[in-house]
């Protein structure tokens, strides 16, 4: 796996937890804004049967056990990269790439923050970055 690929899963996984973050609050939303009943008998010839907000509350308790665990796999990541990014002896390249992999910035935001030009940080600066910390994995 190249450098690139490595920290990329960084910024992909925060991306998912932040996916399944939004799916937490539609389902908690959907489960408060129902009211539970329970239904006895019926065409099945009894028992009870669930009710939908006992399902988005069971939905949202199993999902959140899922972003726990992905919560801890980035946790691992970010350590694990900011160890090797650390490494990198040229200031500017360890500032990008921690901005951009593990505080998850954008390009724009990058170059404000560094006060350099979008087209310098994306095409000259990162590929170097890259380079610098290649060795390391």
């Amino acid at each position: 796996m190249s450098a690139k690929e490595y920290l990329q899963q960084i910024r992909n996984l925060d991306s998912e937890i932040n996916a399944k973050l939004d799916q937490c609050d539609l389902l908690r939303t959907m489960a408060t804004r129902l009211t539970t009943t329970l239904y006895l008998g019926g065409k099945s010839g009894g028992g009870i049967k669930k009710s939908n907000a006992e399902k988005y509350v069971v939905r949202f308790a199993d999902l959140s056990d899922e972003i726990n665990r992905d919560i801890d796999r980035l946790i691992d990541l970010k350590s694990e990269a900011i160890k090797k990014i650390n490494k990198v002896d040229i200031r500017k390249y360890r500032v990008l790439l921690l901005q951009r992999y593990v505080n998850v910035k954008t390009w724009e935001q990058i170059a404000v923050d560094m006060d350099l030009s979008y087209v310098h940080v994306v095409h000259n600066l990162h590929p170097q970055a890259l380079r610098a910390i290649e060795k390391f994995f």
